[in-house]
């Protein structure tokens, strides 16, 4: 079983309107998602405050398998 993890920081995207193209911003606060992948396919969804709460929800999830 191939388990890994995908921490980002969270944006929003803000579509193509009249006043000008599309375009992302970074999340006020701060919030970060984690992709957490089993066998090459998107198995949970998260978002937590903090870098680190998020790469420790991923590392935990890579322990599951083991």
């Amino acid at each position: 079983m191939d388990r890994s993890y995908k921490v980002y920081q969270a944006k929003y995207l803000i579509p193509k309107s009249d006043k000008g193209p599309a375009f992302t911003l970074n999340a006020d606060p701060a919030c970060f998602h984690a992709e957490l992948i089993n066998d090459g396919k998107i198995c949970a969804f998260i978002t937590r405050k903090t870098y680190a709460e998020a790469k420790h929800e991923g590392e935990e999830s890579m322990k599951l398998g083991s």
